[in-house]
């Protein structure tokens, strides 16, 4: 939001806006000579509009990638009401972004190129303000999943496991010999075994090398590099199943851009 109240800034305030834009202001653009003649943004304007891409592409990654899990946290998947609600959810979420971008790329951009690039700027950091008031309107309301730790490390840590224990014997009944960890959160949902990607079940057999478990910390090994739960192997095995689809939205978002 205060990346969006800045940009907009830059926009409306002839303090933030490059000569080009404060002549064209003041005198409506009237000919060709005099926008030649204006001289280029300052250092400093360029800085703010630096900052408030930095402010939005901070926010943004901040928000993009939690808003959807966090939405899906508020419901319970052991009961049929709480996996029928995921799916729902998971439905109006990107029919709600769809609306929203084919809206944007053109009612917003209408407005930027037609009417006022400050208002323009201005609808967005409205809307914005408003969904973080309604946001935590409700924070007493929201379910909070107990973090355990970081997802793109734990897939690291399963492969280099894998890597290290590809002698190892694979064993007779995966499902139930596993290593297995207890959750920091009871409302974390334990993954059943799949038989796809085995060999990164390599990453969970205990074999003469591996660290010692710790049970003071729940059972978790000492050295997570060497033994990985079947929780931690399974999340690796939905972000490898998930690759390929990432990749063929890789065309869609360079033509989209």
């Amino acid at each position: 939001m205060q990346g969006m109240i800045i940009l907009t800034l830059t926009a409306s305030m002839l303090s933030f806006a490059s000569p080009r834009d404060q002549q064209l202001v003041h005198r409506g653009g009237r000919g060709r000579d005099q926008r030649q003649q204006c001289a280029g943004t300052t250092e400093g304007q360029f800085a703010v509009l630096a900052l408030s891409f930095l402010f939005i592409v901070v926010g943004t990654g901040g928000i993009r990638p939690c808003s959807l899990p966090f939405g899906v946290d508020q419901f319970n998947p052991r009961t049929e009401s709480g996996r029928r609600g995921i799916n729902s959810f998971f439905n109006w979420y990107y029919f709600t972004l769809t609306i929203a971008v084919v809206g944007s790329s053109m009612g917003i951009i209408y407005v930027q190129s037609n009417v006022s690039w400050c208002i323009g700027f201005a609808i967005p950091a409205a809307l914005m303000f408003a969904s973080c008031v309604l946001f935590f309107a409700g924070a007493g309301l929201y379910v909070r999943v107990r973090p355990e730790g970081i997802p793109l490390a734990s897939v690291f840590r399963v492969v280099v496991a894998a890597v290290c224990k590809r002698r190892a014997p694979a064993p007779k009944d995966p499902a139930a010999s596993l290593f297995r960890t207890r959750h920091a959160s009871s409302l974390v949902t334990r993954l059943p075994y799949t038989d796809q990607f085995r060999f990164l079940d390599k990453a969970t057999v205990v074999v003469e090398y591996d660290s010692e478990v710790d049970n003071a910390s729940g059972g978790r090994p000492r050295d997570q590099w060497l033994l990985c739960s079947l929780q931690q192997v399974e999340e690796a095995k939905c972000v490898l199943r998930i690759m390929l689809v990432w990749a063929t939205c890789i065309i869609y978002y360079v033509a989209f851009v």
